[in-house]
């Protein structure tokens, strides 16, 4: 069995798949991306930061630790 852990997205009592990642910043960046249609090319921490307290406050959404494990075969 192969696990891993990381961060992902939770809304709504769900987790997003699409926003799993390695780290905090990747999964906040993901959802960002994917939920709220922005586009983050070259942006800084703090814009970043700043776009995901705003978009998460309004929409209920919260990054929180996950673990990714692999289904046997």
């Amino acid at each position: 069995m192969s696990v891993a852990d990381g961060y992902a997205i939770e809304h709504n009592g769900e987790i997003d798949m699409t926003t799993v990642s390695p780290t905090e910043r990747a999964a906040k960046v993901n959802w960002l991306v994917t939920a709220c249609g922005l586009v983050l090319p070259d942006v800084e921490d703090d814009i970043i930061e700043a776009f995901w307290e705003r978009a998460s406050t309004e929409k209920g959404a919260h990054c929180v630790p996950v673990t990714v494990i692999k289904a046997l075969q």
